[in-house]
């Protein structure tokens, strides 16, 4: 079967393991991936850096806390191959340039059932493209990930791995999306609002307070579908390793 042609800008996942002793694993892996917002570059780095309102949206992530020194604290749950795991870490930055919207992010944790832990370092960069016919932009990922312990055993010819972050960055681009759609909703619903009451001769009577509505929060994450990963681990298995 001839080869799918192979997504733009798309990089394979590459992996270095080393045997650190009988019992100990450690795979390392870097990781390719993009997605698009709909926004022009400077309001969507601006919306990206705003880890409470937009990590909600990675799928299967919860934040839990947010240090004085802006480090992140929070828990990733996901799926390789049939099991279902559970990290519980600590990310930052380490360098973030806004004049060129970049940022270099470290990250770590522990599995919940300590069967294994992940660090990984990861760029991030925006890039201005149309999207649906408007400016949008597009944001490129780079993962150097390091898996250790019996979980590194998921991450061998890479393809899971591949198939589970890619999975994940279409989920989170999606319900990225919908936020920014409900805060379009809502924005045109405040400007159909008048501002001013229309004149009555009837004796005024005070107005309620007027509330001002929140941003929309993002809807609960969920850990990306099996099926999803498996099926795009298996459009890569017959594309020979190009999808």
């Amino acid at each position: 079967m001839p080869a799918a042609p192979h997504p733009p800008r798309q990089k394979p996942a590459t992996i270095t393991t080393g045997r650190l002793s009988a019992v100990t694993e450690r795979v390392g892996m870097k990781l390719h991936n993009e997605f698009t917002v709909p926004l022009p570059p400077v309001a969507a780095w601006d919306l990206l850096l705003q880890v409470e309102r937009v990590a909600p949206c990675f799928p299967g992530a919860k934040l839990l806390e947010v240090k004085d020194d802006g480090s992140f604290v929070g828990t990733v749950s996901l799926r390789l191959g049939p099991v279902a795991l559970t990290f519980k870490g600590t990310a930052s930055y380490v360098e973030v340039d806004n004049d060129n919207h970049k940022l270099r992010a470290q990250a770590k944790g522990n599995e919940a059932r300590n069967r294994g832990t992940a660090s990984a370092d990861v760029d991030f960069r925006i890039e201005a493209e149309d999207v649906d016919g408007a400016p949008g932009s597009r944001v490129l990922i780079d993962t150097d990930l390091t898996l250790a312990g019996s979980i590194a055993q998921y991450a061998r010819g890479g393809g899971m791995i591949e198939a589970t972050a890619q999975v994940m960055i279409d989920d989170f681009a999606e319900t990225l999306k919908g936020l920014l759609d409900r805060d379009r909703v809502a924005e045109t619903k405040a400007e159909a609002t008048p501002a001013v009451p229309p004149q009555t001769t009837e004796t005024p009577r005070p107005e309620p307070e007027a509330k001002t509505e929140a941003p929309a929060p993002a809807p609960a994450s969920k850990p990306p579908s099996l099926f999803a990963i498996l099926w795009r681990a298996f459009k890569r298995w017959i594309s020979g390793g190009t999808s």
